[in-house]
C-alpha cells in the first residue's frame, strides 16, 4: 500500500505513475496469489512500469459533466419545439411578399445556427455502442465453459454511436442472440472436427452506421439454419401448409424462427427456450423501428442483422399529399419515385394493383384508400413513392409530393395509436398536423391480403 501511495503522490506532482520498489510490491503479490491457486505475476517483468509521460500537461483540456437525463430529453424537445416555430417564421405570408435583402440574411443566419444547434443536441444523446457490446464477452466467456465449448468472439465497430434511448432496449436482443449462437450454433469441439473446422469457434457483432442507419450483425460459423426442420415445425404449428412449402422461399422460412412459440431446439435448457424466444428480439427491434435480416448455410454459420434507426426523435421525411391532408414518409425508407405516366399500371385477377417498373413489378398501394381520403389525382397525374422493409417493395400512390423537410417526431395521442400504419405525427410550419408513415405496418397490410409474401418479389423479364 505505502507504494502504491507514493505512486499516486508521483503522478499527482509529475503526471507520470510510476510504482516505486515494483519488483518487491510484483515478487509480493506474486507469493500470495499463488498460495491462493493464482500462478500469472501481476506486472511484466523487467522493464519499468509507466503510466504517462512526465512531459504531459496536467490538464489535457477536456472535461466531463454530469447532466440529468430528463434535463436532456427537455432541451431536445425545446430544440424540436424550436425547429417547428422556426419554420413557422420562415414560411409566414408576409415574409413571402417581402424582398428586403437584410430579412433574407437573418432568416438564413437562424437556419445555420438553428442547423449547428440541432446536430449538437443530437451528438450528446448519441452514446457509443461499447458498452453494450463489451457485456457479450462475459457471456460468451461463462456459455462456452458452462457447455464446454471454444469459442472466441470479436468485437468490430464499438465506437459506433446511436441514441441512448435505442441502446438501452437493445441490449437484451442481443444477449438473446449471443446465446443462441452459442448454444445452437456453435458445435462441440469433436463435431467441428468432423466438419473439418477449427476447434475454436468464431462469433463476430460488427455495428456500422451507414446510409442514416445503424447495423449491427451477429455472426458465427456453427452449424447454420436446417431450412427443412424449420419448415417442417412450420407445417406442424400450422403456419404453413404442405401446399405452400413446395416453392416457398429461403428467406420466408427464416420467417418462421420469429414466430411465437416455434422453437427448432430439441431440448429445453436453462440457456436456450426460457420462455424469450426470437420472437421477442423481432418485436424489440421493430418497436424501435427497426428490422431483422437473417442469412444462413447449413454446417457454415448464421448471419442475423439488426437494422436500427440512429435516432427516434428528429428524422429526414418527404412530406406529400393525399386528398386535402399531408403525410410525412421517412427518407431511409424511400428508393425512388415516379409519375404514374411512366410507369405501367395493372391489376391481377385478385384485384391487386401492380406497377411495372424497368425489369421488376411492384406492388401499389393508394394511400387514399388505406387512409379514407378522397383522392384529388388519379393516374397518370398522381405520384407513385417505392418505399422497401426488410428487402421487400412497395409502391405508394400519393398525389403529390411537396418536399423533404427534418421532421421533430411527436408522440401519437391516445385515440391513434390504435392505428398501425402510423408511428408518430409532426407540426409543419403552417401549423397543421402532418402524420408520420410506419413504412414496415403498411408492407405487412399488404402482406395480410396477399399471404404469399411475393411483395415486391416478382421480377419479370422485359416486355414481349
Amino acid at each position: 500500500l505505502d507504494s502504491l501511495r507514493k505512486a499516486c503522490l508521483t503522478y499527482d506532482e509529475s503526471n507520470s505513475f510510476v510504482i516505486p520498489e515494483r519488483e518487491a510490491l510484483s515478487q509480493r503479490i506474486h507469493e500470495i496469489n499463488a498460495s491462493a491457486g493464482f500462478s500469472r505475476p501481476p506486472f511484466p517483468t523487467g522493464g519499468s512500469y509507466i503510466i504517462g509521460n512526465s512531459n504531459t500537461k496536467k490538464a489535457s483540456g477536456k472535461q466531463d459533466l454530469r447532466v440529468d437525463v430528463d434535463k436532456l430529453d427537455l432541451l431536445l424537445n425545446l430544440i424540436g419545439e424550436q425547429a417547428i416555430a422556426q419554420a413557422m417564421v420562415i414560411n409566414h405570408p408576409l415574409l413571402s411578399r417581402t424582398d428586403d435583402e437584410r430579412i433574407d440574411k437573418s432568416i438564413h443566419h437562424l437556419k445555420r445556427v438553428s442547423s449547428e444547434l440541432q446536430t449538437i443536441a443530437m451528438s450528446i444523446r448519441m452514446i457509443p455502442l461499447a458498452g453494450v457490446l463489451r457485456k457479450m464477452l462475459r457471456v460468451v466467456h461463462d456459455l462456452s465453459e458452462q457447455l464446454g465449448k471454444k469459442v472466441k468472439l470479436n468485437i468490430i465497430g464499438e465506437d459506433t454511436t446511436i441514441d441512448k434511448n435505442i441502446i438501452e432496449k437493445i441490449s437484451d436482443p442481443l444477449i438473446h442472440l449471443v446465446r443462441n449462437a452459442v448454444d445452437h450454433g456453435i458445435e462441440n469441439p469433436s463435431e467441428r472436427e468432423i466438419q473439418q473446422k477449427q476447434s475454436i469457434g468464431q462469433i463476430s457483432i460488427e455495428a456500422r452506421s451507414e446510409a442514416g442507419e445503424v447495423t449491427i450483425t451477429v455472426k458465427d460459423d456453427g452449424r447454420g439454419l436446417d431450412r427443412q426442420h424449420i419448415l417442417e415445425k412450420a407445417i406442424e404449428r400450422g403456419l404453413c401448409s404442405k401446399e405452400e412449402s413446395k416453392d416457398i422461399s429461403a428467406e420466408r422460412i427464416y420467417d418462421f424462427i420469429f414466430e411465437p412459440g416455434l422453437s427448432t431446439a430439441k431440448e429445453v435448457t436453462d440457456i436456450s427456450g426460457r420462455g424469450v424466444g426470437l420472437d421477442v428480439v423481432k418485436s424489440n427491434i421493430e418497436n424501435l423501428k427497426g428490422w431483422v435480416e437473417v442469412h444462413s448455410e447449413l454446417h457454415r454459420g448464421t448471419m442475423i442483422v439488426l437494422h436500427l434507426p440512429l435516432t427516434l426523435a428528429i428524422i429526414e421525411g418527404m412530406l406529400v399529399r393525399v386528398g386535402d391532408s399531408q403525410y410525412t414518409i421517412p427518407l431511409l425508407s424511400i428508393l425512388e419515385s415516379f409519375k404514374a405516366s411512366d410507369v405501367q399500371l395493372f391489376y391481377t385477377p385478385d384485384f391487386t394493383e401492380w406497377a411495372k417498373i424497368r425489369d421488376k413489378v411492384i406492388p401499389v398501394l393508394r394511400l387514399s384508400l388505406v387512409f379514407g381520403k378522397a383522392s384529388g389525382q388519379a393516374p397518370p397525374h398522381a405520384v407513385l413513392v417505392i418505399v422497401q422493409y426488410e428487402g421487400k417493395y412497395l409502391c405508394l400512390l400519393v398525389d403529390e409530393i411537396l418536399g423533404q423537410q427534418e421532421t421533430v417526431v411527436k408522440p401519437l395521442p391516445e385515440y391513434l395509436k390504435p392505428i398501425k400504419s402510423i408511428s408518430g405525427c409532426t407540426i409543419l410550419g403552417n401549423g397543421s398536423v402532418s402524420l408520420i408513415l410506419d413504412i414496415s405496418e403498411l408492407v405487412k397490410i399488404f402482406l395480410c391480403a396477399n399471404p404469399d409474401g411475393n411483395v415486391g418479389k416478382i421480377h419479370f423479364g422485359p416486355s414481349s
